[in-house]
């Protein structure tokens, strides 16, 4: 793809393959900046952060930008971290590793947390759901004996819930 011309409008830039304005409009979101190194510095602005930025030709002189710019806060931490001797890279990257490792441990266990927590409420729902079936069988005068065969369940759970519901003034007698 090769762009031919443009056309140059104060503040953007629309680009024109083929042949111009009678081509196709290849994009009106492309933007170019142009900055001038030389430039002299008027002040504190963002332009200027960037100026001292691309100026800059040690460490200290990174360490001299003080800007609120979040960019060049980032752009400095990476030319930082470029410029590192072997042996202090090898000490990033262990520190890194370490992060990431504690950080995937975290999840894990965050994982394994909300799993065994969903298993804990299914068996409780489950559990909630048989003492209702009890509780209503219990209400419908059924004896003891043949809700825990019908239910394949132990005649002292049974008993427990008719003991339960008794308590709550919800059956008559035992």
């Amino acid at each position: 793809m090769k762009i031919v011309a443009g056309q140059f409008v104060p503040g953007t830039m629309i680009l024109w393959g083929r042949s111009g304005r009678n081509g196709w409009c290849f994009t009106d979101l492309f933007e170019i900046h142009i900055i001038e190194l030389r430039k002299t510095l008027s002040g504190q602005d963002a332009l200027d952060d960037w100026i001292r930025f691309f100026n800059a030709d040690s460490e200290e002189a990174l360490d001299m930008i003080h800007t609120t710019n979040a960019g060049i806060n980032m752009a400095i931490g990476e030319v930082k971290k470029m410029s590192m001797s072997a042996r202090m890279w090898a000490c990033y990257e262990a520190h890194m590793k370490e992060v990431r490792d504690r950080n995937a441990r975290e999840h894990y266990v965050k994982q394994q947390g909300i799993e065994q927590g969903i298993e804990q409420g299914i068996e409780q729902g489950i559990g909630v759901g048989r003492a209702q079936m009890l509780e209503e069988m219990l209400r419908k005068q059924m004896s003891p004996e043949d809700i825990a065969d019908l239910c394949s369940c132990d005649l002292a759970e049974v008993k427990a819930v008719q003991e339960k519901m008794y308590k709550k003034k919800e059956i008559g007698s035992l």
